[in-house]
């Protein structure tokens, strides 16, 4: 199916968004993103533009794509994010980036090596695979590369769009959780003003399924600033300590507020835990809410079952070429340390301690008694998938999540400008660049060749120190 803007707006339409407007009114608010000048996709005047372009997948005019084109990129995803990503929920904007990529990868029109997104530079090759880019920069792109080829899409009428939609649904893979089982808190919004996702190449020649990703803290007198991220710790520290049967019992007894203070003193109370554990946490927010993959036990939850190698159980859900879902138990642990380098082979080399004893993990989720850690409308479904009944029934993959924070070698300096912070996160984007043969290196020598591996890192100004300072505030202790 040739992707075009009118076969765009049909997908975006007919399977994403959810509001209370019909076809043709949400068409001509997306068609005046492009030409909002035009009479034509005024729904209370004129139809004509949702007639000629939706229904008979005729195109825009040259001068109008250009207009748009030239555009800076911002502007361009602010206004996708206000007129079409707000209509589409937050779950299904990652089967939309997955959608779309697999739309792009199997449309043969379009060569292999052809810039496809050119702000980012991505290639249609490369947008086959994991990457970086979220949700709405990915349909920001997809938007101006489906409108600077739809010159021919008068070829399309409604009809054969649809008939094609249908076809290209049964064949798309997608990424998908289980909403029942996540437990962040609003993530998306927090998340997004404490962490900024730097732009990395794609981590060639390792095994499928993966992703590497980095993001650093806001930078402000020559440091990275720690409060935010404080805050985000703080408000998601319940979720992480608790399991969900007891965060129900907070619920019904109407007792929300309690249940990041109870959290916080638990932890205060216990004897086992470091500053080691604000990594874990970390650990845990990135699986849950980047990878989307829920926690089946935290570090903190694992405590109870004695110390591991791993300091975190995820479950990861996908699917298959054909549309059907398969699982990971991914197996997560967090490293602390000075330069990037020795971080990466530090991390992976435990990685490689947690796949030899990957049997341990297994008959501990083997064991877990369900329905004292889920809610009953979970426990049907964790059974099937955690412990499936049946000899040839499938069990759960094993996949390996890291979080990794080290100090970056550069320089931040006292007087700072937008300027200079671009060029300093260029700098830390190229010495991550610069490790992918060191990642590679340790994921073969640690053999995990063929196991999938979901790589986070974050700089710091000095990981230990400023990990232990977040530690000290939530033990309630004051740094000197």
């Amino acid at each position: 199916m040739r992707l075009s803007f009118a076969c765009l707006s049909h997908l975006l339409i007919e399977e994403f968004f959810q509001n209370d407007k019909g076809v043709g009114e949400s068409f001509c608010e997306i068609a005046q993103l492009i030409d909002p000048d035009n009479p034509s996709f005024d729904w209370e005047g004129s139809k004509s533009g949702y007639t000629d372009i939706y229904n008979k997948g005729r195109d825009f005019s040259p001068y109008v794509k250009r207009q748009y084109s030239i555009l800076p990129y911002e502007d361009r995803k602010k206004k996708i994010e206000k007129i079409v990503f707000c209509n589409i929920t937050d779950e299904d904007r990652y089967l939309l980036k997955s959608f779309l990529a697999q739309w792009i990868e199997k449309d043969e029109t379009i060569p292999s090596d052809s810039v496809v997104f050119s702000h980012y530079g991505y290639t249609k090759r490369r947008l086959s695979e994991p990457n970086s880019i979220d949700p709405l920069d990915f349909l920001t792109e997809t938007f101006e590369f489906a409108l600077s080829r739809s010159s021919d899409a008068e070829k399309y009428p409604r009809e054969e769009v649809e008939a094609d939609l249908e076809k290209l649904k049964k064949e798309v893979t997608s990424h998908v959780v289980n909403p029942e089982l996540k437990t962040v808190n609003d993530l998306a919004l927090s998340f997004d003003k404490v962490f900024v996702e730097m732009k990395l190449p794609f981590l060639e020649g390792v095994h499928q399924p993966n992703e590497f990703r980095a993001y650093h803290l806001s930078i402000q007198d020559h440091s990275f600033v720690m409060e935010r991220l404080k805050s985000l710790l703080k408000k998601n520290i319940g979720n992480y300590v608790f399991t969900r049967m007891m965060i129900d019992r907070y619920m019904k007894n109407q007792d929300e507020a309690s249940i990041n203070l109870d959290a916080m003193e638990a932890i205060r109370k216990h004897k086992d835990l470091s500053a080691d554990d604000i990594a874990n946490i970390l650990l845990y927010l990135f699986l849950e809410h980047v990878l989307k993959a829920p926690k089946i036990m935290s570090g903190y939850e694992l405590l109870d079952s004695g110390r591991f190698d791993f300091t975190g159980i995820h479950l990861l859900n996908r699917k298959d070429m054909k549309g059907e879902d398969f699982y990971q138990l991914v197996l997560g642990t967090s490293c602390l340390s000075g330069g990037l380098e020795l971080a990466i082979k530090e991390s992976i080399d435990r990685l490689g301690q947690i796949s030899r004893k990957r049997s341990t993990a297994i008959r501990l989720v083997d064991g877990i008694d369900l329905n004292q850690k889920f809610l009953p409308s979970q426990v049907a479904f964790l059974k099937s998938v955690l412990v499936p009944e049946g000899p040839d029934a499938p069990l759960p993959e094993t996949g390996f999540g890291l979080f990794i924070g080290y100090r970056p070698d550069v320089t931040i300096p006292d007087a700072l400008t937008r300027e200079k912070i671009s060029s300093l996160v260029k700098t830390m984007e190229e010495e991550i660049a610069e490790s992918i043969p060191t990642i590679k290196e340790s994921i073969k020598r640690n053999g995990l060749a063929d196991s999938s591996v979901y790589l986070y890192l974050v700089p710091f100004n000095d990981p230990e120190k400023d990990v232990g300072s977040i530690f000290d505030d939530f033990m309630g202790r004051t740094m000197v």
